[in-house]
């Protein structure tokens, strides 16, 4: 008996695929030449988009706080404790901290410092990878488009 809930899933993946592959020919579209050729304002722009994208779906993470001592605490039970202990720290604020800001905050409360770190590199990590993806879809893209299939290319040959 066949699983239609497997099957569902398999379209919806199917589905997503397409749109990847349309949304990063949007972006080849937008930058001619890309991956090969682009300018560092482009690829910063890139980065930019991709790392919005992380921030957004990040969610925030809380914490009672003790001094420079942080306990995580669930999005429940941080409603649940007293909410002048309760801290919450979200992608968005640690993403904008400057380099001079997160040095500062490693002097200073080495505990946030460390957890700040954590998401700062998950984010980060998101990015690089979606980049790398965004990069091998558009070599795809490029090949797909020079390529002749085999059978006419033998063809033509002759």
């Amino acid at each position: 008996m066949s699983n239609v809930k497997l099957i569902t899933a398999a379209e919806a993946f199917a589905g997503a695929a397409e749109t990847l592959v349309e949304k990063a020919g949007d972006i080849v579209k937008l930058v001619p030449g890309f991956p090969e050729t682009v300018s560092e304002q482009d690829e910063a722009d890139i980065r930019k988009g991709l790392a919005n994208r992380s921030i957004s779906k990040t969610p925030a993470q809380f914490f009672l706080k003790d001094g420079d001592s942080y306990a995580k605490l669930s999005p429940a039970d941080a409603k649940k404790a007293d909410p002048a202990k309760v801290t919450s720290i979200d992608a968005e604020q640690v993403m904008a901290l400057s380099p001079h800001e997160l040095g500062q905050l490693k002097t200073t409360e080495p505990n946030r410092h460390a957890i700040v770190s954590k998401i700062r590199k998950a984010v980060q990590t998101n990015v690089s990878n979606r980049y790398a993806d965004l990069v091998r879809i558009a070599k795809q893209l490029a090949n797909s488009g020079q390529r002749k299939p085999a059978a006419k290319t033998a063809l033509l040959e002759r």
